[in-house]
């Protein structure tokens, strides 16, 4: 829904639509973030990289916000930095995911015969 509204309202028109998509863009990125840090608590059965990479990228965060602070990173590049942050976790997350359900299938199987 987040996401979404990033998209419908977009930045520029009036300064309702402005809070509104700030709000919605910083807020995906926070409850990414979040997810990327209590999945070890969530399933602590991926491989060890992808619990690092996944701490990794929501430690790099404050850094590219420190960054837009600055001067260095606009709103978009912030925005956009998040986001590619997120899409690659997602690909990581059900790169993983295949891993272990595939670990499972295979230890089920050995299991019934």
């Amino acid at each position: 829904v987040m996401l979404a509204c990033v998209g419908v309202f977009r930045y520029g028109m009036s300064s309702i639509t402005n809070v509104i998509h700030d709000t919605s863009a910083t807020g995906a990125v926070v409850v990414i973030g979040l997810l990327m840090l209590v999945m070890y608590w969530l399933n602590s059965h991926y491989i060890r990289a992808f619990y690092v990479i996944s701490w990794v990228l929501v430690a790099l965060l404050p850094l590219a916000a420190i960054l837009k602070v600055t001067g260095y990173f606009n709103l978009v590049g912030l925005e956009l930095l998040g986001f590619v942050f997120a899409g690659l976790w997602s690909i990581f997350f059900a790169h993983n995911s295949e891993i272990l359900i595939q670990e499972v299938q295979d230890e089920t199987v050995t299991e019934a015969a």
